[in-house]
């Protein structure tokens, strides 16, 4: 796994930041009729995946008793597909797998805040700086 590097930037009670990490799967292990899982043969499978995500996010409070943290974040890469279906009594069944593309996926996080207990006014305090 590599990281592309984060940057933070703060501006008032708002901090700002952007990321992005690229994983790399160099696992050359494969299971084969050879393998036994639970005392049954296992289904010939080859593993790997590649990932990329880009974020981008704002943390910070809004006022005295509200804080929040807000991110987006895109996923994309490669995968090997699955190397057998299920009927269903749940028997499995062998297929070809393929390379898939991850699905382009982008994920919101909101949350909001309301410190009104010692531990939140506490962790408020913190993500303002004071």
């Amino acid at each position: 796994m590599a990281s592309l590097g984060k940057r933070t930037e703060r501006t008032g009670t708002h901090r700002l930041y952007a990321y992005g990490l690229v994983q790399r799967d160099y696992n050359n292990d494969e299971l084969n009729a050879d393998d036994m899982i639970n005392g049954m043969p296992a289904i010939p499978t080859q593993f790997h995946y590649d990932s990329h995500y880009v974020g981008i996010g704002a943390a910070g409070a809004l006022t005295d008793r509200l804080a929040y943290g807000i991110e987006a974040v895109y996923e994309g890469g490669h995968t090997n597909s699955s190397s057998f279906t299920l009927d269903d009594d749940g028997n499995g069944t062998v297929v070809p797998q393929q390379r898939a593309t991850l699905g382009k996926r982008l994920f919101w996080r909101v949350v909001l805040f309301l410190a009104r207990f010692p531990a939140g006014l506490r962790l408020l305090q913190r993500l303002r700086g004071s």
